[in-house]
């Protein structure tokens, strides 16, 4: 019965989604090849024994203890319409690029190189989301977008000015990692954080509000690096 009820929970909240993300998709159709292409992939490669087998190793090469319901890998999604209205309080350009710790099967990386025109990243340790998100931007030919399997030490925060940190089921060794290199970006950058406040001398918020994703609402911080210079 309970899985029955999370079962209709799930189809009332994808539809409920669709609705609200219609004109995001009306703007920008190549979003609907998007999400065409990660449905077909995704239904036909993806289990979650398979997940769970890659996130036990992915903890094992980082010598964490795996833990299925509190572990770094469990994620959830954050709508197109969540993330146009976060983007849209910092009035992205298209020169800039865009970092996303922990991007899972990639939308917030589709959505800013389909929508914004933003050069992407997105950084996972699961080899699954990597390999069929690439295997998405290769079929709609979007070439902004790239997808890595890395762990967050070995990226240059410094070559990007937004970097999206969705963290609610990060531990405390990759927050320590993540304040640290938050150290290392340059003035003007902004960095957004889902759930908690950042910790950085370097940074200080420009804004808090709440925002709608699959696990309900959360809190959203967006920082700023320096001093920012409009142009």
């Amino acid at each position: 019965m309970k899985l029955i009820l999370l079962g209709f929970f799930f189809w009332i909240q994808a539809i409920i989604f669709f609705i609200r993300n219609l004109t995001i998709f009306l703007k920008k159709p190549s979003l609907i090849h998007v999400e065409f292409w990660l449905f077909v992939y995704y239904f036909f490669n993806f289990s979650r024994a398979k997940h769970l087998t890659e996130m036990k190793q992915s903890c094992d090469k980082k010598g964490w203890l795996f833990n299925e319901e509190t572990s770094n890998f469990t994620y959830g999604e954050t709508p197109y319409f969540t993330l146009k209205k976060i983007l849209n309080s910092i009035s992205p350009k298209t020169n800039e690029k865009f970092l996303d710790l922990g991007s899972g099967k990639g939308r917030c990386v589709f959505f800013t190189a389909c929508y914004f025109g933003m050069e992407s990243l997105g950084v996972d340790m699961i080899p699954s989301f990597n390999n069929l998100s690439s295997k998405v931007s290769n079929r709609v030919s979007l070439s902004l977008v790239t997808f890595l399997e890395s762990d967050f030490e070995s990226i240059d925060f410094s070559n990007y000015t937004i970097i999206y940190i969705c963290g609610t089921c990060f531990g405390k060794e990759t927050w320590d990692i993540i304040h640290s290199k938050l150290e290392t970006v340059n003035p003007g950058t902004r960095v957004i954080s889902v759930t908690y406040s950042l910790q950085s001398s370097n940074l200080r918020m420009i804004s808090s509000s709440l925002g709608r994703f699959e696990w309900g609402v959360d809190n959203v911080y967006t920082y700023q690096c320096g001093q920012f210079q409009k142009s």
